[in-house]
């Protein structure tokens, strides 16, 4: 392997690697289970059922340890929880969205 593609080889790794920690920083902030729990209050609070999660940014947030973490907490609880795409025009980017649901079924 020539010392350019090793060099990009190795950019690569780095860039997965600042990719994977910007999201789970991300994560971390819009899906904190205090956060969420306490938006659930306000939109209850306003007569809703749901509370959606969205980031702000195009970008698939599902599989940080946040995400997961507080999906399943609020599964547990009881509350429906539902991951959703939306994508406005076909060549926008996806973006997830988390679904909170409390109503009942």
């Amino acid at each position: 392997m020539s010392d350019k593609v090793k060099a990009l080889a190795e950019k690569l790794t780095r860039t997965r690697k600042l990719t994977q920690q910007a999201r789970e920083e991300l994560a971390k902030k819009l899906f904190d289970i205090d956060q969420v729990s306490l938006a659930i209050t306000e939109m209850a609070g306003r007569g809703f059922d749901t509370l959606t999660v969205a980031p702000g940014l195009p970008l698939d947030l599902r599989s940080t340890e946040a995400a997961k973490e507080s999906s399943q907490l609020l599964t547990k609880a009881g509350f429906a929880v539902e991951w959703h795409r939306r994508q406005l025009r076909a060549d926008d980017p996806e973006t997830w969205y988390m679904l909170v649901t409390w109503a009942k079924r």
